[in-house]
């Protein structure tokens, strides 16, 4: 995946909940986990995006989040200015539990200046 094009959509966008992706294209609402990718690019998008992962209460295995959502680091393209994350939730509240992390993670990368994110909802697999 590329980051945004200079010419598409700039800055800190919330991410709109999709209730296509997430119910109206199978596997559907079954419990299964829903992934978004989020794309963070900008001065210092890596800093970011792993004090924010750091600001999150983790479990005794290290998995981190809150509320019905976890938040893991994605394949780092290895530059510091671009950063990987992604969200997952499952179970009934799968919209509920992807707006609340989308939500926590667009609060702490707006607050940083010249950061744009693209948010990619991953394809589902209804076997997990």
């Amino acid at each position: 995946m590329q980051p945004p094009s200079p010419g598409g959509p700039a800055g800190a966008q919330p991410w709109q909940v999709d209730l296509d992706w997430l119910w109206g294209t199978p596997p559907g609402n079954d419990g299964s986990p829903a992934t978004l990718r989020l794309d963070v690019v900008g001065p210092g998008a890596s800093r970011a995006a792993v004090a924010w992962l750091a600001s999150l209460p983790g479990d005794e295995d290290g998995v981190r989040g809150r509320g019905g959502w976890r938040a893991d680091p994605g394949e780092q393209p290895g530059a510091d200015d671009h950063a990987v994350l992604l969200l997952t939730s499952a179970g009934e509240d799968v919209a509920d539990g992807l707006e609340d992390a989308a939500d926590d993670v667009h609060a702490a990368m707006a607050a940083v200046e010249g950061l744009t994110l693209r948010w990619t909802p991953l394809s589902r697999d209804p076997s997990r």
